[in-house]
């Protein structure tokens, strides 16, 4: 990736974390395409991409014994579109789960809770340079921490060698080695943030985590997590895809790099078919983190906090 910024990177330890604990309000109810992708700079236009009229924001926090707002010499005017996490949906409010962690690591979580409650997304004047943006609501609001452009990542690229899948990799990394030690456990959970993929490839079957929680299909949050009909995985690019169903395209995408990357990783092995996934018997849990015919990756943030929600031990961010 081109730029990590911190709150990619506070994602990332948030998951590893708290596992499948993490509850957020990432519904995807924007339509994050709606905003045009920019470059950062327009000297470079081929460097780092961002959402225009789009930036993250934190709030400090505040100090329990003075409640009072301070008010800013010159507040930008914005509007929140989104949020990573609300109170509704945390581990801090499962204590039934909440309370097999040590003290330390209940610590860390909350500690991470808060900062993710006081982090969301807002829209201003596409007309207004996104840094601009960033540098004069941190100058003028003392309420901000943070603010930062949402940079949109580009997947790797992938060759379409035909002879790319042949392996060699798996004697480099000595796979076969380490499966006489470990074949993977289908506990272990890998999320797969990509273009989408066919959950019904003949060399997955039984390599997609299915989230027994939920009713295939129904359109219904039945199992109260947020993200509606994530039986297989979830789409966060629905609404970009057409609105018409959470689960469309997910498994129909234009592009096939969702595919190659979940197959390397997590294809069935010693089924007698196709390749041999390195995971072996972990499973995958899969994200559309991009429209169909798109490279830019827009959903990167939302992907990683449904990981933690569905608890992925590992995820792919390629």
């Amino acid at each position: 990736m081109k730029q990590i910024s911190s709150l990619l990177f506070l994602s990332i330890t948030l998951l590893l974390l708290s596992a499948s604990f993490l509850h957020s309000f990432a519904h995807n109810n924007t339509n994050l395409y709606q905003y045009k992708i920019i470059p950062l700079n327009k000297k470079e236009p081929h460097g780092t991409k961002v959402l225009a009229g789009v930036a993250n924001v934190r709030l400090k926090k505040v100090n329990p014994k003075d409640k009072t707002i301070q008010q800013g010499i010159a507040p930008l005017r914005y509007k929140v579109i989104d949020f990573y996490l609300t109170d509704k949906n945390i581990i801090s409010n499962q204590k039934d789960r909440f309370i097999k962690y040590s003290i330390q690591k209940q610590q860390r979580i909350l500690e991470l809770e808060d900062i993710l409650l006081r982090t969301f997304i807002v829209e201003f004047p596409s007309h207004i340079n996104v840094l601009d943006f960033c540098k004069d609501l941190l100058a003028t609001d003392p309420n901000v921490e943070l603010a930062e452009p949402y940079y949109i990542d580009q997947f790797m690229d992938f060759p379409n060698d035909p002879d790319a899948t042949k392996q060699s990799v798996l004697s480099i990394i000595q796979a076969f080695q380490a499966w006489d030690l470990c074949k993977g456990d289908p506990d272990v959970l890998i999320g797969v943030g990509d273009s989408g993929l066919n959950v019904f490839h003949t060399d997955l079957e039984g390599a997609i985590a299915i989230n027994e929680g939920e009713i295939q299909w129904n359109g219904i949050d039945d199992d109260n997590n947020g993200y509606i009909d994530d039986y297989y995985g979830y789409n966060f690019a629905w609404l970009a895809d057409g609105g018409i169903d959470f689960y469309d395209n997910l498994y129909n995408p234009s592009s096939t790099h969702g595919l190659d990357v979940t197959g390397i990783i997590g294809a069935r092995t010693n089924n007698g078919l196709a390749i041999a996934g390195i995971g072996y018997n972990c499973r995958i849990v899969p994200m559309k983190v991009c429209q169909n015919a798109s490279s830019d990756i827009v959903y990167g943030y939302q992907s990683m906090i449904y990981a933690a929600v569905r608890g992925c031990k590992v995820l792919n961010c390629s």
